[in-house]
């Protein structure tokens, strides 16, 4: 009856150390795998929150941008793009002497995505063209190197110093 009695204490303390130790181990993120990390990301985004993506983007920059935000009445000026061309958007410009750092995710009107794409794009050429002569910060090969695509319902333009960093940023915001 003894040894019964301590083979049961036996299990029943191996049991309870055993579901401690399980309730412990924890998955260090470092330890995912980047793609398989983007890919459980990329699926968790339900809701495009544009707002969120350009704050986090401008967040991580390393420096302070001066920025001058984008609104309904300086749009068409700026990108040649107008209210009616575009359902929603968040765009910012900058001011090259701290840094370039433009950033535009425009939601565009039915069939009037490659009116946007082509706005942005003429956009980046002029921002380009403009520091040829007097390149500021990188400024020429930042615009030169802009990017203009498409994810989800939305026409993305970055000028950044990284542009790769502000792609996995907008991946964890809007949905492909």
């Amino acid at each position: 009856m003894r040894k019964f009695v301590c083979a049961a204490a036996f299990v029943l303390i191996a049991a309870g150390t055993a579901g401690c130790l399980a309730a412990r181990q924890e998955i260090d993120p470092a330890m995912i795998p980047a793609s398989d990390a983007r890919s459980v990301i990329a699926a968790t985004v339900l809701a495009a929150d544009p707002d969120g993506a350009v704050n986090e983007i401008y967040e991580t920059l390393g420096n302070s941008p001066s920025l001058t935000e984008i609104t309904g009445e300086t749009i068409e000026e700026v990108f040649g793009i107008t209210l009616q061309e575009a359902n929603s958007f968040v765009a910012f410009t900058s001011d090259a002497r701290n840094g370039l750092c433009d950033v535009a995710i425009i939601e565009p009107a039915p069939d009037k995505a490659g009116d946007v794409r082509e706005a942005l794009n003429q956009y980046s050429d002029r921002r380009a063209a403009s520091f040829k002569n007097y390149d500021i910060l990188g400024a020429f090969a930042i615009a030169s190197g802009s990017l203009v695509y498409s994810q989800g319902d939305y026409i993305i333009m970055l000028m950044l110093p990284d542009n790769d960093a502000a792609m996995d940023i907008i991946d964890r915001y809007i949905p492909k």
